[in-house]
């Protein structure tokens, strides 16, 4: 029989979070569902060892290992997602999770700009043409030469 002790000696660590090939930093946001969670293991696991990805508290699955590194992807629904991993080992016990990284999945598409009505009858006329058009978070300025 082997002797373990009562946690894996490695642990895991996420490292980065990608949408696509778009990174999203540590307290980042998206609007994508669809997440690789990507991270290292401090030494390499014994045979058996897998490494247990979690959202908060939820258990997510298993990530794929190559050596040191290892990825997860998933959909993830909109909301604040806190992402650790853990190594368990073939007895059932569980290392230490590391630091969360967290992402923020947004889906909600913001307001449509709206212009506001021009002297009530929708026509830019000429005393009317350097007024400002507004919508969204920009401002434009336009002069229209009129005949």
């Amino acid at each position: 029989a082997v002797w373990r002790t009562p946690t894996p000696t490695a642990t895991a660590a996420v490292t980065a979070v990608a949408a696509g090939t778009n990174a999203i930093s540590n307290g980042g946001s998206t609007n994508q569902t669809s997440l690789t969670i990507n991270g290292t293991v401090s030494a390499s696991l014994v045979a058996g060892d897998v490494v247990h990805v979690y959202d908060g508290t939820t258990d997510l699955g298993t990530a794929t290992v190559t050596g040191t590194s290892w990825s997860y992807t998933g959909t993830f629904s909109a909301g604040s997602h806190s992402y650790t991993a853990k190594v368990v080992d073939t007895a059932g016990n569980v290392s230490a999770a590391g630091t969360a990284y967290v992402v923020t999945v947004d889906t909600t598409a913001p307001p449509a700009p709206t212009i506001d009505v021009v002297a009530g009858d929708d026509i830019i006329n000429s005393g009317e043409q350097t007024s400002a058009i507004t919508g969204g978070k920009s401002m434009l300025r336009e002069t229209f030469p009129f005949a």
